[in-house]
C-alpha cells in the first residue's frame, strides 16, 4: 500500500500546468519503498508509449545522462555549483524539483541503494521514478538499439515537464 510522501514543489510549468492534479495524484498514489528491504520511497510507474517518445526526445536533446555513476558526478557537481552561487549572493535556495533520476525495474539491492543514497543527498531538487520495465527495454525505447539503460538522469527542465505530463496523459 502506498505510503503519504511530501515532494518538494514540483517545475513552475508543472505547477501551473492542466494537469498538476493529475501529476501529484499520480506520484502520491504511487509511492512506495524503492524495494523490498530498501525504505526509501519512490514512485513506481507505468512505462508507456508516450513516455518512451518523450525520454527518446530527451535523449536527442541532450537531457539524459546515463547511469547512477554519471548521475551521481553530474548531481555532486550540480549542487557544488549551486553552493558556491548560494553563498556569493548570501540567498537561500527554496526546494523544488528540478531533476528527475528515472530508474528501471530490475536492478538489485546495491543498485537500489545507491539509487536512495542519491535521492537522500539531493531530495530537495530530485525526483526518483521506478519504471516498470526492465532495463532492455528501456534502453532500447529511448536510444534505439540494443542498449541497455538502468538509470538515468533528466537535467533539463523542459524534459522534466514533458515526462511529467505524459505520465500524467497515461492517467488521463
Amino acid at each position: 500500500m502506498s505510503q503519504p510522501v511530501q515532494y518538494p514543489p514540483l517545475p513552475k510549468a508543472v505547477e501551473s500546468h492542466d494537469d498538476i492534479d493529475t501529476i501529484r495524484a499520480v506520484l502520491e498514489a504511487n509511492t512506495k519503498p524503492i524495494e523490498a528491504t530498501n525504505e526509501a520511497l519512490v514512485a513506481h510507474v507505468p512505462f508507456s508509449d508516450a513516455l518512451a517518445t518523450v525520454l527518446a526526445q530527451a535523449h536527442q536533446d541532450g537531457a539524459l545522462v546515463r547511469g547512477l555513476d554519471g548521475a551521481e558526478r553530474t548531481l555532486r557537481n550540480e549542487a557544488k555549483g549551486m553552493a558556491k552561487a548560494d553563498q556569493k549572493s548570501g540567498a537561500v535556495r527554496k526546494a523544488r524539483i528540478s531533476r528527475l533520476l528515472l530508474l528501471s525495474g530490475d536492478g538489485s539491492k546495491r543498485f537500489y541503494r545507491d539509487a536512495s543514497f542519491l535521492l537522500k543527498h539531493h531530495h530537495d531538487r530530485l525526483l526518483v521514478l521506478k519504471l516498470d520495465t526492465d532495463e532492455s527495454t528501456l534502453g532500447r525505447a529511448v536510444f534505439n538499439g540494443d542498449q541497455q539503460a538502468r538509470a538515468m538522469l533528466v537535467v533539463q527542465k523542459a524534459a522534466v515537464v514533458s515526462i511529467l505530463v505524459a505520465l500524467a496523459n497515461h492517467f488521463s
